[in-house]
């Protein structure tokens, strides 16, 4: 595989580092929140103030500034209290270990959150089809990546449609 081999490690300030080393634009905004009555834990928000839509900003930080708990051991706590709906299908939060992916992500206008003591960034708001993105694709050749980018679609769609497909070529013509 190809690609840088860092990625984030449970200390804030060792994350932050690896997205101030990719990313050295004035732009780039770090907010600081401590949650939680009990563990007092970091939590730093990251955008490119230019790019970055900032009514997601506002959001996201009141909804940091509102949260209630006694502790946040792990990013999946923030991922569950700032989803605005627990039951849709889709996540808008993603998970990422990579922090290429990260600043990548950041590049694009997305918003990213470290917490103290996650290996994990949060990144939103995100679509479906970039949990079927893979950060190798970045660093392959181009036609090499776009044919693994088809073949991951065409093999997601597969069990979706095959089995309706059978259906209605089976009873078409029974006969």
């Amino acid at each position: 595989l190809r690609g840088p081999k860092d990625a984030f490690t449970e200390n804030i300030e060792s994350n932050l580092s690896l997205i101030r080393y990719r990313i050295k634009d004035a732009n780039l905004c770090v907010d600081t929140y401590s949650v939680g009555s009990k563990t007092k834990t970091g939590i730093a928000v990251i955008y490119l103030k230019d790019v970055a839509n900032q009514k997601y900003v506002e959001i996201i930080s009141e909804k940091l500034n509102s949260i209630n708990i006694d502790g946040v051991i792990e990013s999946g706590y923030i991922s569950k209290l700032i989803s605005e709906n627990t039951w849709d299908i889709f996540p808008k939060i993603s998970a990422l270990e990579r922090s290429d992916s990260t600043c990548t992500s950041i590049l694009n206008g997305k918003i990213c959150i470290l917490v103290e003591g996650s290996n994990l960034s949060l990144v939103l708001p995100c679509t479906f089809l970039e949990f079927l993105d893979s950060g190798d694709d970045h660093y392959e050749n181009i036609y090499a990546s776009t044919f693994t980018k088809i073949l991951r679609y065409f093999t997601f769609f597969i069990p979706l449609f095959l089995s309706s497909l059978y259906i209605v070529v089976v009873s078409f013509n029974t006969d």
